[in-house]
């Protein structure tokens, strides 16, 4: 699942060795301290924070041969600061990190990602529908991404 990916990359499972990568997802994880949660976020969360959802996906598929063993999916990433320019720092470091990324990752880095590319940014100054979120100023990332089964 790509929103297993995401999450486990944004929580330092598995750590990026990557001497670019590596400290990129270190700052991340000291800012968020394991705050990255899937469709929703717990009542009460404190800032920052960010919800992963998958908003699309599916396995790649031959004529003739059917599955081909390769998940591709789009997932939105939501990023909430206590301040639109906290939410749009955060996203520019998100950003920064996941956009062009191949490696492994999720839980244990059982997962072997060939590719996560970032498609969109959007500054949602709209009120949330969420009463809870009321006041987290966020900024959505819309990411793909293309990973072995």
């Amino acid at each position: 699942m790509i929103t297993q990916s995401l999450i486990g990359l944004l929580r330092g499972q598995p750590i990026v060795s990557d001497p670019v990568r590596g400290p990129e997802q270190a700052a991340l994880m000291n800012k968020l301290n394991g705050a990255v949660y899937l469709d929703r976020a717990p009542q009460g969360q404190g800032n920052p924070f960010i919800v992963v959802r998958q908003m699309s996906g599916d396995h790649a598929r031959a004529i003739n041969g059917g599955r081909m063993g390769q998940e591709q999916g789009t997932a939105q990433l939501d990023v909430y600061a206590a301040s639109p320019a906290e939410a749009a720092q955060l996203a520019s470091d998100v950003g920064a990190f996941l956009d062009c990324f191949q490696g492994h990752a999720g839980p244990g880095g059982n997962q072997w990602v060939q590719g996560i590319f970032q498609l969109d940014t959007d500054n949602n100054l709209l009120p949330p529908v969420h009463a809870d979120e009321w006041g987290n100023p966020d900024v959505s990332l819309v990411f793909q991404v293309f990973q072995n089964e």
